[in-house]
């Protein structure tokens, strides 16, 4: 599997990923997006410094993908999803963990926060392979669930980019 930026092209493919009933029904917003908005958004976070989305893709098929919202104070929040007919063969947890090795090789982040529904056993167990821990249970969007944190590893080697 590699990890690439996202380009405009990936548009109907994240649309797609993002309105998939398996997909949804793990998300924190079940809603179907029509293609207007979701184009509207796409571009959005495409243009805005503070969101880096990346594409996992295994043979030129994309797997899914992982996006990261830069915050306040070297940290940001992912956001992350896999095609169904990805589930439950470890793509998941190898999406995040080389999303998070991009986003420390890249910018200046010290830590990325993960808000996972408590009945998404499947993105729990990603989060857990991929490094997360801290795990403590939060409202976020209303909604109980788990937060967890995965921290630069101090390697002495600082990149020059913020977020």
């Amino acid at each position: 599997m590699k990890i690439r930026r996202a380009v405009t092209d990936d548009m109907i493919d994240f649309f797609e990923l993002r309105n998939a009933e398996e997909v949804r029904k793990l998300a924190f917003n079940t809603d179907i997006i029509d293609l207007k908005t979701h184009k509207t958004w796409f571009t959005n976070q495409l243009n805005d410094p503070k969101s880096i989305m990346l594409v996992g893709e295994d043979r030129n098929t994309m797997v899914g993908q992982v996006r990261f919202t830069c915050l306040e104070g070297n940290s940001a929040e992912i956001h992350t999803a896999i095609f169904p007919e990805f589930f439950g063969q470890g793509s998941g947890q190898k999406i995040i963990r080389m999303g998070c090795q991009y986003l420390f090789a890249n910018t200046t982040v010290e830590e990325v926060i993960a808000h996972i529904l408590m009945t998404n056993t499947r993105s729990k167990h990603a989060f857990l392979k991929a490094g997360f821990g801290n795990e403590t249970i939060v409202a976020f969007k209303g909604t109980e669930c788990y937060r967890m944190v995965l921290r630069r590893k101090d390697d002495g080697d600082e990149p020059d980019k913020n977020c």
